[in-house]
């Protein structure tokens, strides 16, 4: 799995990878820089892999309610206008 983040640093599936391998090894601050990363790549196809939502509980989980939602900006600012666009490819994120 370290290899594929030598190979391809900037590749969603390696960070997502590498996100859950440290997970498993207990390395919670090691998998939020790679979500971090795969989200900073693909903020809404970080969203189905689960990255997105890791980084929200963990801010959530730190208390850091703003920071949770500031997340999803990147990837669905429609959802944060006056009027909110809500459809098939943003809904799960509406509901979160």
């Amino acid at each position: 799995m370290a290899a594929s983040i030598d190979l391809g640093p900037e590749s969603l599936d390696a960070n997502v990878g590498m996100q859950l391998l440290e997970l498993y090894r207990g390395s919670e601050a090691e998998a939020l820089e790679h979500a971090r990363t795969a989200l900073a790549l693909d903020p809404l196809m970080s969203s189905d892999v689960g990255a997105l939502e890791f980084l929200r509980d963990h801010a959530l989980a730190m208390g850091r309610s703003l920071e949770a939602k500031a997340l999803y900006r990147t990837g669905y600012p429609e959802l944060f206008g006056d009027d909110p666009a809500v459809d098939r490819r943003n809904y799960r994120a509406a509901i979160d």
